[in-house]
């Protein structure tokens, strides 16, 4: 379609003083309009949401106008982009998906202004939020994914032990559960491989029909919980025995922010370190070994989750 806008304008004689019509769009060919435009899914990756805007191919239009929510506030302009059909992916990295709900929409234009042929449905990201009441007891809370073309068939919560995760990364299905439901209770527990439990949310769309060619997923944010850091100390080292190096040990420990000391009965300093698995082997700053006796160590440990504690207690040196 070759199309044009046109308006009069009158000019006052020995003037600079004009006035203007309407703005009216010809075309030489009638107009195609597309239809059934539709948001395919809109899905967290990571720290950005993903898109895919689905359109007709062969139509009149020539631009897509895209309108962007926070957290339920009014709807405003996001970005308008030259398109003139099929679908076009997108991502938002403007976002804050750990704290804050998405929604989109976007309408479709031709080429003369304003003239709008149709819109999408609106769109919002699933925003996850998970609260550990105690070990092996997580609440997990999040807005349901409702709004696919072919409506939503079921949704997954899906663990894993980094918050480095992404769509192909190897998860774990914990539950499948009905579109409805947005509250559940997980039980899994921690272990020493997997010092956090990382959580997300999955909704899958219906499968194909002879309709919609496509079956999308939509992600959450990934949320992760981890305990307090459980540690052991051992109360003895043997030089040139069995146990000959003094470290602490556990689980939920960051290893790179932990720190131990040694000090003797008189409470001079004798042995510092910020690498805790490397311990101390009872040597001085000279090499040698100490005397066999009672020594007292200060720990502060920190847990991956943040929380700093303090631990004295007293180890045996023996020969």
């Amino acid at each position: 379609m070759l199309a044009g806008n046109s308006l009069i304008r009158a000019k006052r004689v020995g003037q600079n003083i004009t006035s203007s019509s309407n703005i009216s769009c010809l075309g030489t060919f009638s107009i195609i309009e597309p239809s059934n435009s539709y948001i395919g899914k809109i899905s967290v990756e990571k720290e950005n949401v993903e898109m895919a805007l689905v359109t007709q191919i062969g139509t009149s239009l020539t631009k897509l106008n895209i309108y962007k929510s926070e957290d339920n506030n009014p709807f405003s302009l996001w970005q308008t982009i030259n398109f003139t059909g099929g679908t076009l992916n997108l991502v938002d990295n403007q976002v804050k998906v750990h704290s804050k709900n998405y929604s989109y929409y976007f309408t479709t234009e031709g080429n003369c202004t304003g003239l709008i042929f149709d819109s999408s449905q609106i769109c919002k990201t699933i925003l996850l939020k998970v609260n550990m009441q105690s070990l092996g007891n997580q609440d997990l809370a999040w807005n349901n994914y409702s709004l696919f073309k072919k409506n939503t068939e079921k949704q997954e919560i899906l663990l894993i032990n980094t918050p480095n995760a992404n769509k192909s990364s190897p998860w774990n299905i914990v539950n499948s559960l009905t579109p409805s439901i947005v509250v559940v209770e997980d039980k899994n527990v921690f272990s020493t491989s997997m010092q956090q439990l990382c959580y997300c949310v999955r909704a899958v769309e219906n499968p194909i029909n002879q309709f919609y060619r496509r079956q999308d997923t939509s992600y959450s944010n990934i949320e992760c919980v981890t305990a307090d850091p459980i540690v052991f100390f051992p109360n003895a080292i043997q030089i040139n025995g069995f146990n000959t190096v003094f470290f602490p040990e556990g689980i939920f420990l960051d290893y790179e922010k932990s720190s131990f000391q040694i000090f003797n009965r008189w409470g001079q300093l004798l042995y510092e370190t910020n690498d805790i698995k490397k311990g101390w082997d009872g040597k001085l700053e000279n090499g040698e070994y100490v005397e066999e006796d009672i020594y007292a160590y200060r720990a502060s440990i920190i847990g991956i989750n943040g929380k700093q504690l303090t631990f004295d207690g007293t180890i045996t040196v023996l020969k």
